[in-house]
């Protein structure tokens, strides 16, 4: 069944919320991010999916600054949230 979690993150000295949803897969917990703020929403790629891999939440690198900035801040709060520790998948 999936979840809804209202997620707070600081970005730019101003604080934002996002809204993530949680959806269980086989594999683990898919947690997809729609940020509140639509001058920072339209910035982000479209593929703004945190998954959870052996236990840790993991956060794919794109090649947009922003994005990384705003999806990790809001990976780190997620966690923090549900008790989880984030990875951070290095650039290749």
């Amino acid at each position: 069944m999936s979840r809804f979690l209202v997620i707070g993150f600081e970005f730019c000295e101003a604080f934002h919320y996002s809204l993530v949803l949680c959806k269980p897969k086989s594999e683990g917990t898919e947690y997809r991010v729609t940020v509140m703020n639509g001058d920072i929403e339209k910035q982000l790629d479209s593929d703004r999916t945190i998954r959870e891999v052996n236990g840790s939440l993991q956060v794919e690198p794109s090649g947009n600054q922003v994005h990384n900035q705003v999806i990790r801040k809001i990976a780190h709060s997620l966690g923090r949230m549900i008790g989880k520790p984030v990875w951070e998948v290095k650039p290749r």
